[in-house]
């Protein structure tokens, strides 16, 4: 059970998708963006991310700078406060990275779990303490400088009030799974973690090129993703939407929702292929996915409207945004 309960603390922090110019952000939160709908604001979260990242914003203000607005979306409305929100949301993200690759143990996970936590329910209690925070934290303890007795603790370590690396007495050793039990669990999971991207930005934002049938099979062409380490793990992820207008009155196929992964080392050549372009083969056999590659093999064209769309997954879980939906319109099923 406490494999389990870790296992789902360190999924949730991985989903958490992880400081400069934080007037902006503060100007962001403090206008009001939790004021728009739920959905627009993370949208528009999503978009700044998106342009973030392309102007070569290193990844980790990306994440944090993302994180800040989102608690604006959930409803803070005190700039500090989200950026203390934010903070803790990333350490917690690098905090399981770090376990699921093998670097740290769950041990370490759940004091630096508890720590974080500690910290949140002292910003809470604790008027102006994040506002502190947010004006120096060297250290990134989550300690304000003003008050901070032991400067320049190691990335990610506990620590006191006061900022010190906690003693034995003040963090007894925690309920942990080992790694070893662990294990299981995250491998039906299908995490990926590639050592060789250690320190790669967050993928920038492939475009869908075209897809159809062509030597045979069903193709799909993409944009792909230039700002990865040479031999870092990179996965594509596509997102299909197949319609046919009035088919339930028409007796046509229903719609049809196929998403599927597909890693750059599957890529085939073709002519034509422009610099930085991949082509891969879709086969409605393909044993690697029988499920919604089928979906899309065999059916794309027996529907009328077809969109889709593809982000990129780096090997330690980093995501670009999704990209503009590509839209392709049949006069009829073909």
């Amino acid at each position: 059970m406490r494999s389990r309960f870790l296992l789902l603390s360190l999924l949730a922090c991985a989903a958490c998708e992880a400081p400069t110019e934080p007037e902006d952000d503060a100007a962001e939160v403090a206008s009001g963006v939790g004021a728009l709908t739920s959905d627009a604001c993370m949208e528009r979260a999503q978009a700044k991310a998106k342009a973030w990242a392309a102007q070569g914003m290193p990844s980790a203000q990306v994440e944090l700078r993302t994180q800040t607005l989102v608690a604006g979306c959930l409803g803070v409305t005190d700039a500090a406060t989200a950026r203390f929100i934010a903070t803790i949301r990333v350490d917690l993200f690098r905090a399981s990275r770090q376990v699921i690759a093998g670097a740290s143990t769950p041990e370490q996970f759940v004091l630096r779990a508890r720590d974080r936590g500690q910290k949140a329910r002292l910003a809470r209690q604790t008027p102006g303490y994040a506002a502190a925070v947010a004006r120096g934290d060297a250290d990134g303890d989550l300690v304000p400088d003003d008050r901070d007795r032991c400067p320049g603790t190691p990335d990610l370590q506990p620590t006191d009030a006061r900022g010190c690396p906690q003693r034995p007495e003040q963090a007894p050793r925690p309920i942990a799974p080992s790694a070893q039990a662990l294990a299981p669990l995250l491998s039906r999971f299908n995490l990926v973690v590639d050592p060789r991207c250690d320190g790669a930005p967050s993928p920038s934002t492939p475009g869908p090129i075209k897809t159809g049938y062509w030597d045979g099979t069903s193709n799909v062409v993409l944009a792909g993703v230039t700002n990865q380490p040479a031999q870092c793990l990179v996965i594509y992820e596509i997102d299909g939407r197949f319609v046919n207008q009035n088919w339930a009155e028409t007796g046509q196929l229903p719609p049809k929702y196929p998403r599927f992964v597909l890693r750059a080392s599957e890529a085939t050549p073709m002519a034509g292929l422009a610099t930085g372009q991949l082509r891969f083969q879709v086969l409605p056999t393909d044993p690697r996915d029988v499920g919604n590659r089928k979906i899309f093999a065999s059916f794309l064209g027996q529907y009328e409207l077809v969109d889709w769309r593809v982000r990129a997954v780096n090997g330690n879980g980093q995501k670009s945004p999704w990209s503009d939906w590509q839209h392709l319109r049949h006069l009829a099923p073909i």
